[in-house]
């Protein structure tokens, strides 16, 4: 079991970081989030110890408009008091800086606002998805696990990997990704690319593809949405979620007590739960057959 801390930023939303530490380096917040694959650390707060950093640029946009410019490396990792299998492919990013459409994120003075305003100094993106940068929950010691499931519980929130689910509330196929594998023969899936069937209101449901995204304050969708006919949501808009277009909703969001934006995404989704759906259901990602499984469990 790996711990989470669920954490407030500047902006008012509440996100989960992990405690790790990368080439002998200090234990260190940092974001994790199924929405991105990869480990992507600050340069100030890794040790020297194994890292080998290469001359291969390595750049990702994030939704929140925050754009990390760095360099690949290899590094050993400790992910909340786990070692890694040797050194694993890293960002070590050297900037942080806001992108045209954005220019008030948190990156817009580098390292030192993001650090104040978002709380932690880098990502674990956890996502299936295939790259030369991917999961590192994929390349601990002993192997990649078989599944991981995210349960956010207050102050017991945690990931634990190959846990059994009990009483699933519904279950969402993941696209295989073009290059099926990754480097260590862990499986790599399109998780951008989820089936969800969304509409909003009482609209007719249609599926389409979406990430599940831990590390997304707001759920938000494109105009793809049945049921989506301004660019801002009124106060009365209710956002549901099903297993198909046929199927009674498992999930909703009202605007009266969420937030529902309307947006484009830098990502192919066009739903992005955001974290609120991680605090109705435990979350398990099926690594080895390639599943989203949502499991009823009791909160705090």
């Amino acid at each position: 079991m790996l711990p989470l801390a669920l954490k407030s930023n500047n902006s008012g939303g509440t996100r989960p970081t992990i405690e790790i530490s990368v080439a002998g380096g200090p234990k260190i917040p940092v974001l994790f989030d199924t929405g991105s694959q990869g480990l992507r650390v600050f340069d100030n707060s890794v040790g020297t110890a194994g890292i080998s950093e290469t001359a291969t640029r390595n750049e990702v946009t994030f939704g929140s408009g925050n754009k990390f410019i760095g360099n690949r490396a290899t590094a050993p990792a400790i992910i909340a008091g786990k070692a890694t299998a040797g050194p694993i492919s890293i960002q070590l990013v050297h900037q942080v800086v806001c992108i045209e459409t954005h220019p008030n994120c948190a990156g817009r003075h580098g390292f030192s606002s993001y650090i104040a305003k978002q709380g932690v100094r880098g990502i674990l993106g956890a996502g299936l998805g295939s790259g030369d940068v991917f999961s590192p929950l994929l390349q601990l010691q002993g192997g990649y696990p078989k599944s991981y499931t995210i349960a956010l519980r207050g102050s017991a929130s945690n990931v634990t990997l190959n846990a059994p689910i009990t009483s699933p509330a519904g279950s969402f196929p993941i696209p295989q990704a073009d290059n099926p594998s990754h480097a260590n023969g862990s499986p790599a899936w399109s998780d951008q690319r989820i089936p969800g069937c969304w509409a909003y209101n009482s609209a007719a449901r249609s599926c389409v593809s979406t990430v599940f995204d831990t590390g997304a304050t707001h759920t938000s969708t494109d105009t793809s949405v049945p049921g989506t006919s301004t660019a801002s949501v009124p106060s009365d808009t209710v956002l549901s979620l099903a297993t198909s277009a046929t199927d009674k909703p498992i999930w909703r969001i009202s605007s009266a007590t969420g937030v529902i934006e309307i947006r484009d995404h830098v990502s192919a989704a066009a739903v992005n739960t955001g974290i609120s759906l991680f605090k109705t259901f435990d979350v398990t990602f099926n690594v080895a057959n390639g599943m989203v499984v949502l499991t009823t469990a009791p909160r705090h």
